[in-house]
Protein backbone atom coordinates (compact mmCIF):
# COMPACT_ATOMS: atom_id res chain seq x y z
CA UNK A 1 0.00 0.00 0.00
CA UNK A 2 1.39 3.53 -0.55
CA UNK A 3 1.13 6.16 1.68
CA UNK A 4 1.08 9.53 0.39
CA UNK A 5 2.29 11.83 3.44
CA UNK A 6 0.42 15.51 3.02
CA UNK A 7 1.15 18.56 4.45
CA UNK A 8 -1.01 19.62 7.41
CA UNK A 9 -1.94 23.16 7.41
CA UNK A 10 -5.41 24.06 10.19
CA UNK A 11 -7.15 25.81 6.44
CA UNK A 12 -6.75 23.29 4.02
CA UNK A 13 -7.03 19.92 5.58
CA UNK A 14 -11.14 19.51 4.57
CA UNK A 15 -10.03 20.16 1.29
CA UNK A 16 -7.98 16.68 1.18
CA UNK A 17 -11.20 15.11 2.56
CA UNK A 18 -13.58 17.04 0.39
CA UNK A 19 -11.50 15.97 -3.02
CA UNK A 20 -10.41 12.06 -1.88
CA UNK A 21 -7.45 12.83 -1.65
CA UNK A 22 -6.83 11.88 2.21
CA UNK A 23 -7.04 8.05 1.99
CA UNK A 24 -6.85 5.12 4.83
CA UNK A 25 -3.36 4.59 5.05
CA UNK A 26 -2.20 8.12 4.31
CA UNK A 27 0.40 10.43 6.93
CA UNK A 28 0.35 13.88 7.70
CA UNK A 29 3.52 16.54 8.11
CA UNK A 30 4.45 19.90 9.48
CA UNK A 31 6.30 21.83 7.17
CA UNK A 32 8.72 23.76 9.74
CA UNK A 33 12.27 25.76 9.66
CA UNK A 34 14.15 27.14 12.44
CA UNK A 35 12.71 30.14 11.91
CA UNK A 36 9.27 29.41 11.44
CA UNK A 37 7.00 31.98 13.42
CA UNK A 38 4.35 31.62 16.37
CA UNK A 39 1.53 30.28 16.26
CA UNK A 40 3.18 28.28 13.03
CA UNK A 41 6.09 26.58 14.62
CA UNK A 42 5.72 23.23 16.31
CA UNK A 43 5.50 24.26 19.82
CA UNK A 44 2.70 26.29 19.24
CA UNK A 45 1.19 24.42 16.05
CA UNK A 46 1.00 21.06 17.64
CA UNK A 47 0.41 22.22 21.00
CA UNK A 48 -1.51 19.30 22.90
CA UNK A 49 -5.32 20.34 22.61
CA UNK A 50 -4.70 22.05 19.43
CA UNK A 51 -6.07 21.64 16.03
CA UNK A 52 -3.19 19.16 15.04
CA UNK A 53 -2.91 17.37 18.07
CA UNK A 54 -7.33 16.63 17.68
CA UNK A 55 -7.11 15.68 14.74
CA UNK A 56 -4.03 13.26 14.65
CA UNK A 57 -5.86 12.08 18.06
CA UNK A 58 -8.54 10.80 15.81
CA UNK A 59 -6.68 9.65 12.78
CA UNK A 60 -3.78 8.22 14.40
CA UNK A 61 -2.03 8.33 11.16
CA UNK A 62 1.67 8.74 10.68
CA UNK A 63 3.03 12.00 11.07
CA UNK A 64 6.59 13.58 11.03
CA UNK A 65 7.99 16.89 11.24
CA UNK A 66 9.65 18.56 7.99
CA UNK A 67 12.36 19.13 8.95
CA UNK A 68 14.88 19.46 11.32
CA UNK A 69 17.29 20.82 9.39
CA UNK A 70 18.75 21.68 5.46
CA UNK A 71 17.21 23.40 2.72
CA UNK A 72 15.73 26.66 4.90
CA UNK A 73 18.59 29.31 4.29
CA UNK A 74 19.49 29.41 8.26
CA UNK A 75 21.19 26.23 10.11
CA UNK A 76 19.75 23.96 12.12
CA UNK A 77 18.12 24.59 15.77
CA UNK A 78 14.66 25.05 17.31
CA UNK A 79 14.03 24.25 20.78
CA UNK A 80 11.56 21.50 20.43
CA UNK A 81 9.34 21.43 23.59
CA UNK A 82 10.82 17.63 24.75
CA UNK A 83 7.12 17.51 26.85
CA UNK A 84 5.43 18.02 23.34
CA UNK A 85 7.18 15.35 21.36
CA UNK A 86 6.46 13.25 24.36
CA UNK A 87 3.19 13.62 24.24
CA UNK A 88 2.87 12.67 20.37
CA UNK A 89 5.01 9.40 21.23
CA UNK A 90 2.79 8.43 23.45
CA UNK A 91 0.04 9.26 20.75
CA UNK A 92 1.23 7.30 18.15
CA UNK A 93 3.69 4.96 18.58
CA UNK A 94 5.44 4.02 15.82
CA UNK A 95 3.16 6.49 13.56
CA UNK A 96 5.46 9.09 15.07
CA UNK A 97 8.19 9.19 12.56
CA UNK A 98 10.24 11.88 14.00
CA UNK A 99 11.86 14.54 11.60
CA UNK A 100 12.82 15.07 8.46
CA UNK A 101 16.82 15.65 7.83
CA UNK A 102 17.12 17.70 4.63
CA UNK A 103 19.81 17.82 2.18
CA UNK A 104 22.32 16.98 5.16
CA UNK A 105 25.32 15.80 3.27
CA UNK A 106 25.34 18.25 0.49
CA UNK A 107 24.32 21.14 2.84
CA UNK A 108 27.20 19.98 4.70
CA UNK A 109 29.72 20.33 1.57
CA UNK A 110 28.29 23.37 1.04
CA UNK A 111 28.96 24.87 3.96
CA UNK A 112 32.28 23.65 4.02
CA UNK A 113 33.31 25.47 0.36
CA UNK A 114 31.67 28.47 2.05
CA UNK A 115 33.75 28.79 4.64
CA UNK A 116 36.90 27.52 2.29
CA UNK A 117 35.70 30.76 -0.21
CA UNK A 118 35.76 33.12 2.74
CA UNK A 119 39.41 32.32 3.77
CA UNK A 120 40.30 32.54 -0.25
CA UNK A 121 38.04 35.77 -0.23
CA UNK A 122 40.51 37.45 2.60
CA UNK A 123 43.74 35.42 1.77
CA UNK A 124 43.77 34.14 5.22
CA UNK A 125 45.22 30.44 5.68
CA UNK A 126 42.94 27.34 6.00
CA UNK A 127 44.58 25.32 9.09
CA UNK A 128 42.65 22.08 10.45
CA UNK A 129 42.31 23.82 13.67
CA UNK A 130 40.87 26.87 12.33
CA UNK A 131 42.37 29.05 14.59
CA UNK A 132 42.54 32.54 13.25
CA UNK A 133 41.41 35.77 13.43
CA UNK A 134 38.92 35.15 10.65
CA UNK A 135 37.56 32.48 11.76
CA UNK A 136 36.70 34.07 15.64
CA UNK A 137 34.92 36.68 13.08
CA UNK A 138 33.19 33.94 11.20
CA UNK A 139 31.73 32.18 14.86
CA UNK A 140 30.87 35.22 16.35
CA UNK A 141 28.70 36.59 13.58
CA UNK A 142 31.03 39.45 13.04
CA UNK A 143 31.54 37.92 9.39
CA UNK A 144 28.47 36.95 7.62
CA UNK A 145 28.59 33.86 6.50
CA UNK A 146 25.96 31.64 4.67
CA UNK A 147 25.45 28.22 7.11
CA UNK A 148 22.68 25.19 6.66
CA UNK A 149 24.53 22.32 7.76
CA UNK A 150 25.37 23.10 11.30
CA UNK A 151 25.50 26.28 13.66
CA UNK A 152 28.95 28.02 13.26
CA UNK A 153 29.46 26.92 17.10
CA UNK A 154 29.06 23.83 15.89
CA UNK A 155 31.67 24.41 12.99
CA UNK A 156 34.21 25.95 15.72
CA UNK A 157 34.24 22.36 17.33
CA UNK A 158 35.53 20.44 14.12
CA UNK A 159 38.74 20.98 11.86
CA UNK A 160 37.24 22.05 8.58
CA UNK A 161 37.31 19.17 6.14
CA UNK A 162 40.26 19.28 4.25
CA UNK A 163 40.15 16.34 1.42
CA UNK A 164 37.32 13.28 0.87
CA UNK A 165 38.38 11.31 3.55
CA UNK A 166 37.85 14.23 6.27
CA UNK A 167 34.79 15.47 4.63
CA UNK A 168 33.74 11.59 4.42
CA UNK A 169 34.41 11.52 8.30
CA UNK A 170 32.15 14.68 8.84
CA UNK A 171 29.06 13.75 6.75
CA UNK A 172 29.40 10.43 9.46
CA UNK A 173 29.36 12.69 12.15
CA UNK A 174 27.14 14.80 11.39
CA UNK A 175 23.67 12.13 10.83
CA UNK A 176 24.95 10.68 14.29
CA UNK A 177 24.97 13.75 16.03
CA UNK A 178 21.37 14.56 14.97
CA UNK A 179 20.41 11.19 15.71
CA UNK A 180 21.31 11.34 19.54
CA UNK A 181 19.47 14.65 19.62
CA UNK A 182 16.12 13.06 17.94
CA UNK A 183 16.44 9.63 19.90
CA UNK A 184 17.41 8.58 16.03
CA UNK A 185 14.00 9.70 14.39
CA UNK A 186 15.46 11.08 11.67
CA UNK A 187 13.97 10.36 7.89
CA UNK A 188 16.64 11.60 5.25
CA UNK A 189 15.75 13.35 2.42
CA UNK A 190 18.90 14.16 0.47
CA UNK A 191 19.36 14.73 -3.21
CA UNK A 192 22.82 15.27 -4.99
CA UNK A 193 24.33 12.86 -2.28
CA UNK A 194 23.23 9.65 -1.49
CA UNK A 195 24.15 7.74 1.70
CA UNK A 196 21.89 5.40 2.76
CA UNK A 197 24.73 3.38 3.91
CA UNK A 198 25.04 5.68 6.72
CA UNK A 199 21.50 6.22 7.12
CA UNK A 200 20.55 2.95 7.74
CA UNK A 201 23.50 2.23 9.67
CA UNK A 202 22.69 4.97 12.41
CA UNK A 203 18.76 3.36 12.22
CA UNK A 204 16.91 4.89 9.84
CA UNK A 205 13.14 3.13 9.38
CA UNK A 206 12.14 5.13 6.49
CA UNK A 207 14.20 7.12 3.37
CA UNK A 208 12.86 9.57 0.97
CA UNK A 209 15.50 10.47 -1.67
CA UNK A 210 14.77 14.03 -2.75
CA UNK A 211 13.86 13.96 -6.78
CA UNK A 212 12.47 16.96 -8.93
CA UNK A 213 13.84 18.63 -12.06
CA UNK A 214 16.97 19.89 -10.54
CA UNK A 215 18.30 16.67 -9.68
CA UNK A 216 19.77 14.26 -11.92
CA UNK A 217 19.49 10.51 -12.18
CA UNK A 218 16.01 9.53 -10.45
CA UNK A 219 16.80 5.65 -11.98
CA UNK A 220 20.17 5.34 -10.32
CA UNK A 221 18.74 7.38 -6.98
CA UNK A 222 15.91 4.91 -6.86
CA UNK A 223 17.70 1.91 -7.78
CA UNK A 224 20.76 2.62 -5.09
CA UNK A 225 18.16 3.08 -2.35
CA UNK A 226 15.10 0.38 -3.40
CA UNK A 227 18.37 -1.90 -3.10
CA UNK A 228 19.49 -0.29 0.62
CA UNK A 229 16.16 -0.17 1.67
CA UNK A 230 15.12 -3.96 0.90
CA UNK A 231 18.13 -5.32 2.06
CA UNK A 232 17.77 -3.57 5.36
CA UNK A 233 14.16 -4.45 5.69
CA UNK A 234 12.97 -0.76 6.18
CA UNK A 235 10.60 1.26 3.85
CA UNK A 236 11.91 3.77 1.31
CA UNK A 237 10.16 6.58 -1.09
CA UNK A 238 10.77 9.79 -2.78
CA UNK A 239 10.21 13.47 -1.82
CA UNK A 240 9.03 15.59 -4.54
CA UNK A 241 10.37 18.92 -5.40
CA UNK A 242 8.11 20.94 -7.75
CA UNK A 243 10.90 23.85 -8.57
CA UNK A 244 12.12 24.67 -12.22
CA UNK A 245 14.20 27.56 -14.16
CA UNK A 246 11.41 29.47 -15.94
CA UNK A 247 13.24 31.73 -18.39
CA UNK A 248 13.28 35.42 -17.79
CA UNK A 249 11.77 34.73 -14.08
CA UNK A 250 14.00 32.33 -12.37
CA UNK A 251 13.15 29.43 -9.69
CA UNK A 252 9.62 28.75 -9.65
CA UNK A 253 6.82 26.52 -7.89
CA UNK A 254 3.17 25.68 -9.37
CA UNK A 255 1.76 28.14 -6.87
CA UNK A 256 -2.26 27.71 -6.82
CA UNK A 257 -3.12 28.95 -4.38
CA UNK A 258 -5.05 32.81 -5.02
CA UNK A 259 -5.67 34.04 -0.98
CA UNK A 260 -3.75 33.11 1.78
CA UNK A 261 -0.74 31.44 3.62
CA UNK A 262 1.23 28.85 1.65
CA UNK A 263 2.76 25.77 4.30
CA UNK A 264 5.75 27.72 4.45
CA UNK A 265 4.37 31.35 6.15
CA UNK A 266 6.14 32.73 2.80
CA UNK A 267 3.51 34.45 1.40
CA UNK A 268 5.51 33.06 -2.26
CA UNK A 269 1.49 34.48 -3.37
CA UNK A 270 2.93 38.36 -2.58
CA UNK A 271 6.23 37.66 -2.67
CA UNK A 272 7.96 34.54 -4.27
CA UNK A 273 9.67 34.42 -7.18
CA UNK A 274 7.13 34.90 -9.76
CA UNK A 275 4.84 36.59 -8.13
CA UNK A 276 4.74 39.27 -10.23
CA UNK A 277 3.06 37.22 -12.89
CA UNK A 278 -0.68 36.81 -13.68
CA UNK A 279 -2.31 33.75 -11.50
CA UNK A 280 -2.46 31.36 -14.47
CA UNK A 281 1.66 31.58 -15.52
CA UNK A 282 2.23 31.22 -11.75
CA UNK A 283 0.17 27.66 -11.56
CA UNK A 284 2.30 26.91 -14.90
CA UNK A 285 5.34 27.82 -12.72
CA UNK A 286 7.73 24.89 -11.66
CA UNK A 287 7.84 21.39 -13.21
CA UNK A 288 5.62 20.39 -15.76
CA UNK A 289 2.51 18.54 -14.48
CA UNK A 290 4.13 15.81 -16.84
CA UNK A 291 7.27 15.60 -15.17
CA UNK A 292 4.93 15.22 -12.06
CA UNK A 293 3.08 12.70 -13.03
CA UNK A 294 5.94 10.55 -14.28
CA UNK A 295 8.18 11.09 -11.26
CA UNK A 296 5.58 9.45 -8.84
CA UNK A 297 4.52 6.69 -11.21
CA UNK A 298 7.41 5.79 -11.79
CA UNK A 299 8.81 5.62 -8.42
CA UNK A 300 5.59 3.97 -7.02
CA UNK A 301 6.10 1.12 -9.98
CA UNK A 302 9.45 0.72 -8.72
CA UNK A 303 7.86 0.16 -5.48
CA UNK A 304 8.21 3.21 -3.32
CA UNK A 305 5.66 3.03 -0.50
CA UNK A 306 5.70 6.49 0.43
CA UNK A 307 5.31 9.93 -1.28
CA UNK A 308 5.62 13.06 0.01
CA UNK A 309 6.06 16.94 -1.08
CA UNK A 310 8.28 19.81 -0.67
CA UNK A 311 5.43 21.68 -1.49
CA UNK A 312 2.29 20.61 -1.63
CA UNK A 313 -0.94 22.59 -0.26
CA UNK A 314 -0.91 26.05 -1.72
CA UNK A 315 0.04 23.95 -5.25
CA UNK A 316 -3.09 21.48 -4.79
CA UNK A 317 -6.07 24.35 -4.50
CA UNK A 318 -6.74 27.64 -5.93
CA UNK A 319 -8.70 28.54 -2.68
CA UNK A 320 -9.05 27.65 0.99
CA UNK A 321 -13.03 28.33 0.64
CA UNK A 322 -14.35 25.96 -2.34
CA UNK A 323 -11.03 23.77 -2.22
CA UNK A 324 -10.82 23.54 -6.21
CA UNK A 325 -7.94 21.50 -7.18
CA UNK A 326 -5.58 23.30 -9.40
CA UNK A 327 -3.79 21.14 -12.55
CA UNK A 328 -0.97 20.59 -9.98
CA UNK A 329 -4.04 19.19 -7.71
CA UNK A 330 -6.08 17.34 -10.60
CA UNK A 331 -2.70 15.65 -11.41
CA UNK A 332 -2.16 14.72 -7.72
CA UNK A 333 -5.97 13.08 -7.54
CA UNK A 334 -5.29 10.93 -10.81
CA UNK A 335 -2.26 9.57 -9.22
CA UNK A 336 -3.37 8.58 -6.27
CA UNK A 337 -6.65 7.49 -7.92
CA UNK A 338 -4.36 4.97 -10.26
CA UNK A 339 -2.59 3.74 -6.81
Amino acid sequence: MLTFIHTYTKDSFDGLIKNGLFRAGDGLKLMHKSYMPPPYDFNHIAAVGGSLYDLLSELRCQFYVDRLQGGVGLPYRYDFSPDLVRAYKELLGDNFLGWQMHEWASNLRSDRNRISEKYRETGADISDDKKTALWDRVISGEEELFLEAMTRKEWAEYPLPQNRSQLLAAIYRLYRMRCAETGNMLIPADSYYMAPAIEIGCGARLLLPEVGWQIPNMRLQLAYYRGMAEAAGIRWGIYYECWCYTSGVGLTIPFSLRRGQDEWIEDQLHTGTGADQAPEKREKGGTSRNLQARAWRFAYLSGASVIAEEYGVCNTFRDYDGFELSEYGQTKKDFLDFT
